[in-house]
């Protein structure tokens, strides 16, 4: 099991921006929070060995989120998209069970961890 502190994730509504030519591409926002976020993983956890990922079997993610505007299912696009990146799991179709909920802390608090498929 992995726990995390992040700053708040943009809304999935904010996060892309349609390109003539080339069709959806990650928006400023949201790549500056991937850097951001990505660092501030990093910073909390053991490194991952080149090539190897973190998770191989299904898990179970809670998100924490601080009670903001919008639409909490909005914000966990980039929440998993950022631990792809970060090899935490080659791709998020491990993700067997999703929880988002708005709790008292600091941006985003996430927990993953492995479960019994």
């Amino acid at each position: 099991m992995i726990t995390f502190t992040i700053p708040m994730p943009p809304s999935v509504n904010n996060s892309y921006a349609n390109v003539a030519g080339v069709g959806r591409v990650k928006g400023k926002e949201l790549k500056a929070w991937l850097t951001k976020a990505g660092w501030e993983v990093k910073a909390q956890m053991r490194p991952i060995p080149n090539g190897k990922y973190l998770f191989t079997k299904p898990v179970a993610v809670d998100i924490q989120l601080k009670p903001s505007r919008g639409d909490i299912d909005n914000r966990a696009k980039a929440v998993l998209d950022l631990a792809t990146s970060l090899h935490i799991w080659r791709d998020d179709n491990l993700v067997y069970d999703l929880r988002l909920r708005w709790a008292n802390v600091e941006g985003c608090q996430v927990t993953i961890s492995e479960i019994e498929a």
